[in-house]
């Protein structure tokens, strides 16, 4: 969801919010020849999650957990 102001739950509406900004950010760094970026979501076989996970020159570089 692009327009994160139409989601009701703060919470859900702040981790989208950054959701979109670490897209733009993986774009940006991967259109400009830093490096190539995706962003990807995490959950092991137990089920613990982290929210974000960027990976560069498929490399794990960030993760981040929105609270």
């Amino acid at each position: 969801l692009w327009d994160w102001s139409e989601v009701e739950n703060p919470a859900a509406r702040f981790e989208n919010l950054i959701a979109g900004h670490f897209f733009k950010t993986c774009q940006f760094g991967t259109d400009s020849g830093v490096g190539n970026f995706e962003l990807f979501y995490v959950r092991d076989k137990e089920k613990r999650e982290v929210d974000f996970l960027i990976v560069r020159d498929k490399k794990p570089w960030l993760l981040a957990e929105c609270k």
